[in-house]
Formats: C-alpha cells, sequence, structure tokens
C-alpha cells in the first residue's frame, strides 16, 4: 500500500512594506512528528517564500493529489481562505481539508460556516492532526478527536499540549529550501544571512489582552541539552551558525538560560543569536545578559508597547519600565543591536499617553523602533473587550499593514492620531546620537540604505492619502 500523501501549506501573500519570511517552523514540526509515527509522503509550502498566487498554489496542490490538506493561516493573511478551499473541494473531492494555524484557533468552528474546509484544529497541531492521519478515509472518525472541529462535532475542547517537548522531533528543515530563505529579510532586519529558526518553548503565562493563545497559558521548554544538540545538528549539516529564536517568551527561566550558554561553551559553538521577539524586557537582569552576549547574542527585540503606566495596566502586559529601559542599556553597552516594539491606539488611550510612549522610547538607548497601530486580532481578549464595548466598530476593521490605521480606537481623531504617528519615528531616528549608533552596532552597515524608503514611508503616513 503506497503511502498517504499530505501537502502543508502556509497562506498569504508577503506584503510589499514588510516582507518579512521565516521558515514555516509549525508545518514544519508536524511534518517530522508525522513521518515519526506514520508512513507518509509530504510536501511543505510556504506561499510567502514562493510567491506563488493563489491560483499557482491551487495547482500546486492539485498536482500532488494529496490526501490530506494542511492549511496554516494567521488572520492577516485569511483573505483567500474561502476562494482556496472550495477551489480544492472541487478539485480533489477525496481529499480532507483541515485548517490550521492562529486564524482557526480564534475562530474555531465559524471558519466552516464560509469555507469548504472539513474540520479546524484548535491549538497545537501535531498530536490533533497524527490522530487526523490515523482516521484517514473514515471522516466520521474526526468527531472523536479532542481539538478537532468538524460541521457535525461540537468539540470545542482545545488540542492537547505537549507537555515535554524533547519528545518532539526537530523540525522537517529537510522539507524546504532553507537557502531561499538566506537571501531575504527575515523577522530581525539583518537581511542575506545563513541562519535557522528555532522554537525553544511553547506557552507563555502572561496575561496581555493583545496576544494570541495557540500554545496556551502554561509555559513548557526544552531542556537545554536538547537545543545544544539541535544547534550542533544543524551546524554540521547546514553549517550554520546564525540562530533566531521566536518563542512567547524565552527568557521565563533563568536558569535555563544559563544551561543553555554554559553548555554552548563546553561544546566550543560560537554562533550568533537573534531575538526577534520573546524576551521580556524586564525579567533580564545584567548577569542574563550578560551570558547571552558572551554566547553569541547579537540583536534582541524589546516589546515596551506603552510608556504610560495606565495603559500598561489595561492591557494587562504590567511592564516594569524601568527595569527594561536600564536592561536596553546594559545590553546596548554590550554592542546587541536593540530594537523596541511600541503600540498606540489602545482603546481610550489619549494623545498625552502616546506621547509618553514616544518620549520613553526616544530617551532609551533603543537604536530602532517600530510604532504600530493597535489592531485587535481574533481570539484575543482585546478583541473580545472591543466586540462588546464598541457594538459595530470591529466590522470596519481590515487587517493591513501593521502601521496603517484602519480603525482608531483611541481619545484622538484620526488626523492627529496619524500626526502623532508620524512625529513619533521623527523624534526616535532623527537623533544624531542614535544615528550614530546604529551606524556603530548595526551587524551589516553596508545594507543601512535599504531601508531609508521605508523609513520614508513612515514618517509621511497619512500624508497621501
Amino acid at each position: 500500500m503506497s503511502p498517504l500523501k499530505i501537502y502543508l501549506a502556509n497562506l498569504g501573500q508577503r506584503r510589499p512594506l514588510h516582507p518579512l519570511v521565516t521558515p514555516p517552523l509549525g508545518i514544519m514540526y508536524i511534518a517530522a512528528y508525522l513521518r515519526e509515527k506514520h508512513d507518509v509522503s509530504i510536501k511543505i509550502c510556504n506561499q510567502k517564500i514562493s510567491r506563488f498566487s493563489d491560483q499557482v498554489l491551487l495547482k500546486k496542490i492539485v498536482s500532488h493529489n494529496p490526501h490530506i490538506i494542511g492549511l496554516s493561516v494567521m488572520t492577516q493573511a485569511s483573505n483567500n481562505l474561502q476562494w482556496i478551499t472550495e477551489k480544492l473541494r472541487k478539485s480533489i473531492p477525496h481529499a480532507w481539508i483541515i485548517l490550521g494555524g492562529p486564524h482557526a484557533t480564534a475562530l474555531g468552528k465559524d471558519l466552516l460556516s464560509y469555507t469548504k474546509a472539513h474540520a479546524v484544529v484548535i491549538g497545537e497541531g501535531e498530536i490533533a492532526f497524527e490522530q487526523i492521519v490515523s482516521s484517514y478515509p473514515k471522516l466520521n472518525d474526526l468527531i472523536k478527536i479532542q481539538g478537532v472541529i468538524t460541521h457535525e462535532s461540537s468539540n470545542g475542547h482545545i488540542s492537547p499540549y505537549i507537555e515535554n517537548l524533547d519528545t518532539l522531533p526537530i523540525p522537517a528543515y529537510d522539507l524546504i529550501d532553507i537557502s531561499a530563505y538566506w537571501k531575504e529579510q527575515s523577522m530581525p532586519p539583518v537581511p542575506r544571512r545563513k541562519y535557522l529558526t528555532l522554537f525553544s518553548s511553547r506557552g507563555c503565562p502572561c496575561k496581555c489582552s493583545y496576544c494570541h493563545n495557540i500554545f496556551g497559558k502554561k509555559f513548557r521548554q526544552h531542556s537545554p541539552e536538547r537545543i545544544v544538540d539541535e544547534i550542533a545538528y544543524y551546524h554540521k549539516k547546514y553549517g550554520v551558525n546564525d540562530y533566531e529564536f521566536v518563542d512567547d517568551i524565552f527568557n521565563l527561566k533563568p536558569s535555563f538560560i544559563f544551561d543553555f550558554c554554559e553548555l554552548l561553551h563546553r561544546k566550543n559553538l560560537k554562533i550568533k543569536i537573534a531575538f526577534p521577539n520573546g524576551v521580556r524586557g524586564d525579567l533580564l537582569t545584567p548577569d542574563i545578559i550578560h551570558a547571552l552576549a558572551d554566547a553569541g547574542m547579537y540583536y534582541c527585540a524589546f516589546a515596551i508597547e506603552s510608556g504610560a503606566p495606565r495603559i500598561q495596566k489595561l492591557i494587562k502586559k504590567n511592564l516594569d519600565i524601568e527595569k527594561c529601559i536600564n536592561n536596553i542599556c546594559i545590553a546596548q553597552q554590550r554592542k546587541v543591536f536593540c530594537h523596541g516594539f511600541a503600540m498606540m491606539g489602545f482603546p481610550g488611550e489619549t494623545a498625552k499617553e502616546m506621547q509618553m510612549t514616544i518620549d520613553l522610547v526616544a530617551n532609551s538607548r533603543l537604536h530602532t523602533a517600530s510604532f504600530f497601530t493597535v489592531t485587535p486580532l481574533p481570539g484575543s481578549e482585546l478583541y473580545n473587550q472591543i466586540k462588546k464595548k464598541y457594538p459595530g466598530v470591529l466590522e470596519k476593521l481590515e487587517f493591513k499593514e501593521l502601521s496603517e490605521l484602519t480603525i482608531n480606537l483611541s481619545d484622538t481623531d484620526d488626523a492627529l492620531f496619524l500626526q502623532i504617528q508620524r512625529n513619533a519615528l521623527r523624534k526616535v531616528m532623527m537623533n544624531p546620537n542614535r544615528i550614530k549608533r546604529i551606524m556603530l552596532d548595526f551587524p551589516q552597515p553596508h545594507l543601512l540604505p535599504l531601508y531609508i524608503p521605508e523609513f520614508i514611508r513612515r514618517i509621511t503616513i497619512g500624508l497621501f492619502g
């Protein structure tokens, strides 16, 4: 009997103004897990890296003629779900269409009301998808699987979390063209580098109201031995010495960090480490920063979100702002390139509170910063709060570029809001001392001119319609 054919795809076109692309770790973990449990033939496609149109992607899937199709999608890339599921259902009637990822976890059974998918997976995908494969071709058996929602089932429970992450096989990097990613920009603003992306953990106990919940609130982390062994394997197989961690919160457990860094030194692994997200700035300490810098950390993003204490409480981030700013200073002194994330437009946020955020970032030792417009994502606490408090407002919401204004929840009108956004980047980025630090500390200074068009776009946002 020939193996089951499975096609896993990350949906979504690359955005012209934010063309970031990273390896699709979610479906790569699922592929590796399925291969360990079943005799399967798996094809992976990341629509962003392939630059396939929806029509071309459809043809690719149909030509593969799979038994099961897994489509992972984020909310910002969900516009084509209805079209592609209808076409797939018509073109390959025997194939099961399974939806997963953050958007599926957020909307659940609602996705089945307007798509032609057979089922939706809620939460982590490995265990649920393995049971889906075991069920093929008995479609009715999907009703019994925890974390899987069908038209017939009312099972809304999330898929079981994997408690011991070390039991997972390493993601299936062999199923993608890794070198294609080395020609593009990933999450850190350091393009054209030979790197790989890793998870060291899943889940986050923080209760930020704007965040997703696909990995849950229970924190689970690989052992430092597993992560270092994985790095050593990639170094030997692919010749890679640059790694970016994309955890929700990498630094929750200091003991993990110290053991991880110690093992790297013991095995004489000289690597570079980037944290494009997932480091909580106020949980760092000088000792942790020095340990990571000694281990190779060269880039770290700090999610500040707001400089206003009232907003920090409102969004339940409750960041210790002073401690975070001090840690940024220590990291910058170690020549770590520091980028900051801030958001504007929280419900009822005043112009004065937005200015507090701008001033905090401008006076910090951050090298660069991004100021995003608050975009409530389905499934988040913030989204549900707005749905109750501002009926009808979310109907105007469009998931465009994260710095574009589609709805304004702040206490200012649209014109003032856009003016504040423009002034924010100007005040932060046109500081001569900051420009000097960027020139000294940016990992690839010869590529800095690449960012001039994006800088101009942001400081002129809202001026040209």
